[in-house]
C-alpha cells in the first residue's frame, strides 16, 4: 500500500509540473507571437488544484486540504466556459475577454462559496471524516450539486460548442476548401476525449478507492498536450491570415455576413465575372486557391462573390471550383484513354490535393469514380469498334 501511494504521489507532482511546463510555454508564444493564450492557460492548468489535493490526501495533510478544497470543488466548473472562450477565440482573431464574460465563471463561485461555508462550519473531526470518507451530513448533497452543475454544464457548452464549431465548418467550406476545415478535426476529438475521461473518472470515483487520484492525470496529460500542440499549430496565424481576418466576423450570434445584399443583377454580374476569372486564368488549378484570391483579383469582397453564386447558381465558391477541375479532368481522361491516363497525377494536375478528394468530387459531380469512368469509355470504344 505504501509503494502504491508513493507512486500515486509521483504522479501528482509530475503532472503538475508537466502542466506547468506546458503554461509556461504558452505564455513564451503570448510574449513572442503576442498571441492571446489566457484562455489556453486556464484550460490547461485548471486541474492543478486537482493534483494538489491529491497530494495532501495522499500525504494525509488535512491542514492543507482545508485550504485547496473549495479550489478542487469549484475549479472544475471553469474548465468548459474557459475551452468555450479558448475555441471562440482561435477562430476570432479580433475576440477581447469582456466583464460580461466573467458571468460564464459564476457557477464555480457560487460553488467555491458553498463548499467554503460548509468545510468552515465542520469542526476538525468532521473535516477529517468528510475528506476521506464524504459520511457527514449533507456530504452527498454538496457532491451531488456539483456534479448536477457538471453535467449540465457539459450539456449546455458542448451543445454551444458544437453548434458554433457547425457554422464554422460551412463558412469554411462554402467560402474556402474542405482541407481549410480538416485542419480544426481536433476540436471535435478534444469533446471526445473530454467526455470518455469524464466517465472514466466518474467510475473510478464511485470505487471508493484511490483510484482516482491518478486516472484523471493520465488522461488530462494526454488531452493537454494535444490541445496545446493544436492550438498553437493554427494555421489561422502567419501563412493564412486572411481566413482569420475573415473568421472575426463569425460571433456567437452566427452574424457572419454584413454586407448589404445584392440585387439579382448585381449578383448575375458577379457570377459571371468570378466564373469567367477562373475559366480564363486557370487558378481552380491552383489547390491553395480561395476565395480571398478571387476577390481580389476582380475587385469585389468575399461575401458577394458568395452571395452571388448562391443566389444565380443555387451553389458555392468550392463546388463551383470542383466542377471546372473535374470538366479538365474528364476531358484530360477521355483523350488520353489509349496512353491509361495517370489517376495520380491527374488528381495533382487538376488542382486536387489528395486522391481521396479527387475521387469525392468526382462521384459527387460525375455520380461514378474516375475508375467507372475510364470503364465506361473503354466498353463504348469497344462497342463501336
Amino acid at each position: 500500500m505504501y509503494q502504491y501511494k508513493t507512486i500515486i504521489l509521483i504522479i501528482n507532482i509530475v503532472s503538475i509540473l508537466f502542466l506547468l511546463g506546458l503554461a509556461i510555454l504558452l505564455l513564451y508564444i503570448k510574449r513572442n507571437n503576442k498571441a492571446k493564450t489566457l484562455p489556453q492557460i486556464i484550460v490547461i492548468t485548471i486541474t492543478i488544484p486537482f493534483y494538489l489535493y491529491n497530494i495532501f490526501f495522499i500525504t494525509e495533510s488535512f491542514k492543507a486540504m482545508l485550504y485547496i478544497a473549495p479550489f478542487t470543488y469549484s475549479v472544475g466548473l471553469c474548465f468548459l466556459p474557459a475551452l468555450w472562450i479558448s475555441i471562440h477565440q482561435y477562430f476570432n482573431s479580433q475576440s477581447r475577454f469582456s466583464k460580461i464574460r466573467l458571468i460564464h465563471f459564476f457557477p464555480a463561485f457560487i460553488c467555491f462559496l458553498i463548499y467554503s461555508a460548509y468545510i468552515n462550519r465542520l469542526t476538525i473531526p468532521e473535516q477529517i471524516n468528510f475528506f476521506v470518507y464524504k459520511n457527514t451530513p449533507w456530504a452527498n448533497l454538496i457532491d451531488g450539486l456539483n456534479l448536477i452543475m457538471l453535467i449540465t454544464q457539459i450539456i449546455i457548452y458542448f451543445s454551444i460548442i458544437l453548434l458554433y464549431l457547425h457554422r464554422v465548418k460551412q463558412f469554411i467550406e462554402k467560402n474556402y476548401t474542405f482541407a481549410d476545415w480538416k485542419r480544426n478535426l481536433w476540436i471535435p476529438k478534444i469533446l471526445i476525449a473530454i467526455t470518455i475521461t469524464f466517465i472514466i473518472l466518474l467510475i473510478c470515483h464511485s470505487t471508493f478507492d484511490y483510484s482516482w487520484t491518478w486516472t484523471l492525470n493520465i488522461f488530462d496529460i494526454i488531452i493537454m498536450l494535444y490541445f496545446t500542440y493544436n492550438s498553437t499549430n493554427s494555421p489561422y496565424t502567419t501563412q493564412n491570415e486572411y481566413i482569420n481576418d475573415t473568421l472575426t466576423d463569425i460571433q456567437f450570434d452566427y452574424e457572419i455576413s454584413r454586407g448589404k445584399p445584392l440585387s439579382n443583377s448585381q449578383a448575375k454580374e458577379i457570377s459571371n465575372i468570378t466564373k469567367e476569372y477562373l475559366k480564363s486564368s486557370q487558378s481552380y488549378l491552383n489547390p491553395a486557391l480561395t476565395i480571398k484570391d478571387v476577390a481580389d483579383a476582380i475587385g469585389v469582397s468575399n461575401n458577394q462573390i458568395s452571395q452571388a453564386l448562391e443566389t444565380i447558381d443555387k451553389s458555392n465558391f468550392t463546388t463551383i471550383v470542383n466542377k471546372l477541375r473535374i470538366e479538365r479532368a474528364v476531358k484530360a481522361l477521355s483523350q488520353d484513354i489509349e496512353n491509361n491516363q495517370n489517376i495520380d497525377s491527374l488528381t495533382y494536375q487538376s488542382g486536387f490535393t489528395s486522391r481521396k478528394a479527387f475521387f469525392l468530387a468526382f462521384k459527387n459531380i460525375m455520380g461514378k469514380t474516375p475508375v467507372e469512368f475510364l470503364m465506361d469509355i473503354s466498353n463504348n470504344n469497344k462497342s463501336i469498334n
